[in-house]
């Protein structure tokens, strides 16, 4: 048996002794999973979390606190705003997992303790692509010093349950020094934090990747692995390289943009529906990540939180919407993670594509609209409980940010007057942009216990 210990050689925060107290029963309005937890049980001045990595006879497993801890979590920001912070617990997920430290991590430590929910500190370790030299020996220290503040800052903090130093650092990299500074960062953590584990989080599972850190890299107590269309290729990738170490999935969703052929004519991506992405997310995290806990999987991390505010297409990912609704997203994985549906689902939007019909179109003929012109469009939904339904639409350009500017109403606010539709109708009228160019119909779906589908038809004006 090998074992990582991480038990604390340092004093502990004191703790208030509470006598114990009846448990108090909340019942979220989305999920219907009843959270039975005692007052108090997860309080701001509970001692740091004791993390091992153990490997009992060949079998990987992380225990929290002496227990079995298998990671069912989503992938977040400490930018996210306040409305995001809805309880994962009672969808039954434990964790999330940031992408930099700073001060504002405090108050996400804080937010994510008091929900019962463990987080993962990502110290962002600078990529080549950001200019940054590996063979600096100066900058390179100056940033090992700069993590030891952060460290030395969150250490004790009863939400923490492991360092993640670096995101994708193989991302367009070619200096392997990179790994050596990992190294040199993780034997810093393990002597000013031995109560959690480090690890690194990697783009995909290139075995050239996973031997170059194993053996620059020894020091790692595990491996992150961010992978969306080759999802079902990490595990067998990481058992077979030089690694010996377990692995948890640090992202994961529909196939990447980056990586999807399916397009237009004229060069844009079709997208899936909310409900194929659900479907995507469910059947993903059923094959590939819980059928390999024990078997060197921790767990994992589903991308992303809340939404995606920029990218190539900003909505191809997203648990929530810009005004906080549910995506079905969640629901695919409580289903995994409780082995139940929610009893209030999202509405639902059938079939693989072709969701939205346009002036007769569909986004399998490539629409093409006339600038000024006017189409009528619809959307075909169902709800699985019955629930009243109303319709939002927006058209945007290709590739528009969704907008932070909370005044500005809707869920993906577009491009003015370009849309008008009764929101108690399944229907709208298109008047097409006075700008050629490539544009995204979006129809939103939305039921009356805070849920929300949406289905995107790609056109060109000309």
């Amino acid at each position: 048996m090998k074992i990582r210990n991480f038990l604390s050689l340092a004093v502990l925060i004191p703790i208030a002794f509470y006598a114990c107290k009846e448990p108090t029963i909340m019942v979220d309005s989305e999920t219907n999973i009843t959270n039975t937890k005692t007052k108090n049980a997860q309080t701001l001045t509970d001692p740091p979390r004791q993390v091992q990595i153990v490997n009992q006879s060949g079998t990987w497993k992380m225990l929290v606190d002496g227990s079995s801890y298998f990671i069912k979590g989503l992938a977040a920001s400490n930018k996210l705003p306040n409305k995001y912070w809805f309880p994962i617990s009672n969808y039954g997920g434990n964790s999330i997992r940031e992408y930099s430290v700073d001060d504002d991590t405090q108050s996400l430590l804080d937010s994510a303790q008091l929900r019962g929910i463990t987080v993962v500190l990502c110290l962002y370790a600078k990529h080549e692509a950001d200019g940054f030299n590996y063979n600096d020996t100066v900058a390179v220290n100056q940033q090992l010093q700069d993590f030891k503040y952060w460290v030395q800052k969150y250490r004790n903090h009863p939400a923490l349950l492991m360092w993640a130093i670096g995101n994708e650092l193989n991302s367009g990299y070619s200096n392997l020094k990179c790994w050596n500074a990992v190294n040199d960062i993780s034997e810093m953590i393990h002597t000013e934090d031995p109560n959690h584990p480090t690890s690194t989080i990697l783009a995909g599972s290139s075995t050239t990747v996973l031997n170059a850190v194993a053996a620059r890299a020894p020091d790692l107590d595990c491996v992150g692995i961010n992978a969306y269309g080759a999802l079902n290729l990490v595990h067998n990738k990481v058992l077979s390289s030089n690694i010996n170490k377990p692995y948890y999935i640090g992202e994961f969703g529909p196939q990447g943009t980056w990586e999807s052929t399916d397009t237009t004519s004229f060069g844009t991506l079709h997208e899936l529906s909310s409900t194929s992405k659900a479907n995507e997310y469910k059947s993903k995290w059923g094959a590939y990540i819980k059928p390999n806990e024990g078997h060197a999987c921790l767990g994992g991390y589903a991308f992303v939180m809340g939404y995606q505010k920029h990218g190539a297409v900003p909505m191809w990912y997203g648990m929530r919407s810009r005004m906080n609704r549910a995506f079905g997203a969640l629901e695919g994985l409580q289903y995994q993670w409780t082995g139940a549906f929610p009893s209030n689902r999202a509405p639902q939007i059938a079939g693989s594509r072709n969701h939205i019909i346009l002036g007769g179109q569909t986004e399998d003929d490539n629409v093409t609209l006339t600038a000024g012109n006017s189409y009528t469009g619809s959307l075909a939904a169902t709800d699985p409980e019955g629930d009243p339904l109303t319709y939002e639409w927006t058209v945007v350009a290709e590739g528009t940010p969704i907008s932070q500017n909370f005044s500005i109403p809707g869920t993906y606010p577009g491009i003015a007057n370009a849309v008008t539709y009764n929101p108690s109708a399944a229907t709208v009228t298109v008047t097409a942009p006075s700008t050629a160019g490539n544009y995204r119909l979006y129809g939103f779906v939305k039921d009356n216990h805070n849920h929300i589908a949406s289905a995107c038809l790609p056109f060109r004006v000309l």
